[in-house]
């Protein structure tokens, strides 16, 4: 079949008004199904399970520690310590500053001569090869704030253990009290 008796079916086929409805909604499906598979493509959903992983992986180191650590206190008992995080954590991106200085010197017809000076202020992150492409260089990584702590333990009832746990978490995580909760376990 020629290229020209192709084209000519096709543009007959579009002049039906039905037909180039059909046609539109035919092309929409493909462009949301081209969408719905870039969104399921590796390199987008390894970010986010890397980011979402990291969280969980501090949030899990911390509720460790803090087992730790409130085991050690008089009358706590074995604990169960969950840590809710406010946030994903935050990158801080090395930056680069540069100025360049432009100076110039002009003699008029008068044979006055004038200076000027101008300035020029360039800042950007600094770009680094990885084996991922190009990135920008991360200077610092902002651990995830903690927005709650809970812990349960057999000697929560006593307030004075209670009030010992309490120390121990909020001085340890830097955080109010207001956003500890201490309660006895069944055990």
């Amino acid at each position: 079949m020629e290229l020209t008796s192709v084209t000519a079916r096709l543009s007959r086929w579009i002049s039906d008004s039905r037909k180039r409805t059909n046609l539109m909604i035919m092309l929409a499906g493909c462009a949301v199904l081209l969408i719905l598979l870039s969104d399921c493509s590796g390199s987008g959903e390894r970010q986010s399970t890397m980011e979402d992983s990291s969280a969980a992986v501090y949030a899990s180191q911390l509720e460790e520690r803090l087992e730790q650590m409130i085991s050690c206190v008089e009358g706590a008992g074995q604990s169960r310590v969950m840590i809710t995080l406010q946030n994903g954590g935050e990158y801080v991106y090395a930056i680069e500053d540069s100025i360049s200085t432009d100076s110039s010197v002009s003699t008029d017809s008068g044979g006055r001569q004038s200076s000027g000076e101008r300035e020029e202020h360039r800042s950007g992150y600094i770009i680094i090869d990885t084996e991922q492409g190009e990135q920008a260089l991360v200077r610092t990584e902002l651990m995830p704030s903690v927005s709650g702590v809970v812990v349960v333990c057999p000697g929560a009832e006593d307030p004075v253990v209670a009030q010992r746990i309490m120390s121990v978490v909020t001085t340890a995580l830097d955080i109010s009290p207001k956003r500890v909760c201490i309660t006895q376990s069944t055990q």
